[in-house]
């Protein structure tokens, strides 16, 4: 009896460490897709100047055509806040746009919140800018 059991301890054991060592071994970093900086203009909105340009960045991925996404951050954050959400996109197979919304890093113009006046323009140069391009799918 304790033969066995003690077989099937080790068996147990054996199979232990063969998924900590598949989950611990160390893996080679994916390949970083592909980026292009962009700069897109958007209409600036009572108050502020007559236009406002928006950082973002574009993530390729190997085949193209390929529908797009848009990323944006959250409060205080910028582009590179959805680096790594960007780089699992596009492994998918999706055309990613990241940007910093207006006020934020390197984006001009003034924060607003949850207005109306400034991110649905912000959003409509988004969409537009990403149209005109000929990597991204459309239908």
């Amino acid at each position: 009896m304790w033969k066995r059991r003690r077989g099937l301890l080790i068996g147990l054991a054996i199979a232990l460490v063969a998924v900590v060592a598949v989950v611990a071994w160390p893996r080679g970093a994916a390949a970083a897709a592909p980026t292009e900086v962009v700069t897109i203009t958007a209409p600036g909105g009572p108050g502020e100047d007559a236009t406002v340009t928006l950082d973002a960045t574009v993530y390729l991925p190997s085949v193209t055509p390929a529908p797009a996404v848009i990323l944006a951050h959250g409060l205080g954050g910028t582009k590179a806040s959805v680096a790594s959400d960007a780089q699992d996109l596009v492994s998918s197979g999706y055309v990613v746009l990241a940007y910093t919304a207006r006020g934020f890093g390197a984006s001009t113009g003034h924060v607003h919140l949850d207005s109306l006046d400034y991110e649905v323009p912000d959003a409509r140069a988004v969409v537009d800018y990403l149209a005109t391009r000929d990597d991204v799918q459309r239908d």
